[in-house]
């Protein structure tokens, strides 16, 4: 075979994608790839016009809510929902993401956010209130809150600085005891480490009480992805 039909182009052939426009530049130099060099048969591949900055590679109009509460998606650009950073900004200022979302939320006025596009200056001003009022919303619902009406004041042993003591309402065995933070918060590993001296104290104490009583107690607690308030279960082992 000759060179000639070596060098013969095949028929019904494309351009490689990645063929770089040849530019005379001197030797000594490293060879560049600016923008405007890419062909315009592939340049589809590099077309930022048509990249969507707002969100990942799904074509939906659903916004995705861990893009929004976190600002971070693990997907990247493979998730099926839109990364919108405008709408991460609204939901940093209080505002309701199905209100972002959908355009309402079937909570109505049961709900703790807002249900309003903010300005940066009102969002900032308002977070704090709102999440003041949010938190105070959830005390007068949660049994454990001392300042909630349904609090079971008479199951009430000892109140402290940060933790307070009280008799199980449905005990599983004799003498079975609660040690609850006063402050409603999910569990006692997102309170601040001072709290831990008064639990120390608290758990010191009840050992004391069993054991003049015979017994050795286990101290636990249970925590949920969606837990209200915190709560250490003791309970005492009989030998």
């Amino acid at each position: 075979m000759s060179s000639a039909e070596i060098s013969m182009k095949p028929p019904n052939t494309t351009l490689f994608p990645y063929k770089i426009i040849e530019e005379t530049a001197p030797t000594n130099q490293a060879t560049k790839r600016p923008s405007d060099s890419i062909s315009d048969t592939q340049y589809w591949r590099y077309d930022v016009s048509q990249k969507r900055q707002k969100h990942g590679a799904g074509d939906g109009d659903k916004l995705c809510f861990k893009f929004v509460s976190s600002g971070s998606c693990p997907r990247g650009n493979k998730c099926n929902f839109l990364h919108d950073t405008e709408a991460r900004e609204q939901y940093m200022r209080g505002v309701c993401f199905d209100f972002i979302n959908k355009g309402k939320c079937e909570r109505g006025p049961d709900c703790n956010f807002k249900h309003s596009l903010q300005d940066e200056d009102e969002g900032f001003a308002s977070r704090r209130s709102g999440s003041e009022n949010a938190k105070s919303s959830r005390s007068k619902r949660c049994w454990f809150c001392l300042s909630s009406p349904d609090v079971e004041s008479h199951l009430i042993i000892s109140i402290g600085e940060s933790y307070y003591c009280a008799l199980a309402k449905g005990p599983l065995v004799e003498d079975q005891v609660l040690v609850i933070p006063v402050e409603h918060s999910a569990n006692t590993l997102s309170l601040p480490p001072e709290c831990e001296i008064e639990l120390d104290r608290f758990q010191k104490s009840l050992k004391m009480y069993f054991r003049t009583q015979g017994k050795e107690v286990v101290f636990f607690e249970w925590i949920f992805k969606r837990g209200t308030h915190a709560n250490i279960q003791v309970k005492e082992i009989c030998f």
